[in-house]
């Protein structure tokens, strides 16, 4: 690390706590109210910005997709054919409110397996279209 770089820079850090600016002769002169308040504006806005931009673009959207999710493993219900996050297929033949439990039955021996409402990933067929 260049130190003699920071300390080149110690005057300026100096005169922005202090809310001095130098004129050409070298003295220090006080600043307005404003310039104190654009100057620290203009440091805290881009990190504003960024904060603000970061929960529009990746938050938000992220809350939007688990919102769903939760609505359509809420609207699932007997007989309807489902995909888990494991990929496995089957149809709900019961479920269980309380527990947060669905079981579904699956593959030609008709297997039941009972998958946890959070590992459903997809709702592929509700039992109208299956009909």
């Amino acid at each position: 690390m260049n130190f003699g770089l920071v300390f080149a820079k110690l005057p300026v850090l100096t005169e922005f706590l202090m809310a001095t600016q130098t004129n050409e002769d070298g003295t220090a002169v006080e600043l307005s109210t404003g310039e104190q308040f654009l100057q620290v504006l203009m440091t805290v806005l881009p990190i504003v910005l960024v904060a603000v931009a970061f929960w529009f673009f990746l938050i938000r959207p992220q809350k939007k997709k688990e919102k769903e999710d939760k609505m359509m493993r809420n609207s699932i219900g007997v007989g309807d054919t489902v995909t888990t996050i494991g990929g496995i297929t089957g149809v709900v033949r019961q479920v269980k409110e309380e527990e947060e439990l669905y079981i579904i039955e699956t593959g030609a021996d008709k297997s039941k397996i009972a998958i946890k409402k959070w590992a459903i990933q997809t709702k592929d067929k509700s039992a109208e279209e299956q009909q």
